[in-house]
């Protein structure tokens, strides 16, 4: 198990709190369904996402 020091804590905690959750979530699903196209079958409901009329 790793141990971390309150200097690496203090490091994670203000990159993570940076992130735009609402703007990385989707787009790292999409790149997740586009590079990895057997993953679609999870979520179905986005359609074909190699056409202009993807729902994603």
């Amino acid at each position: 198990m790793v141990e971390w020091t309150d200097f690496e804590r203090a490091t994670i905690k203000d990159i993570f709190s940076k992130l735009e959750y609402d703007v990385v979530g989707p787009a790292t699903l999409a790149r997740c369904l586009v590079v990895y196209p057997w993953t679609q079958r999870y979520f179905a409901k986005f359609g074909n996402l190699y056409t202009r009329h993807c729902d994603c």
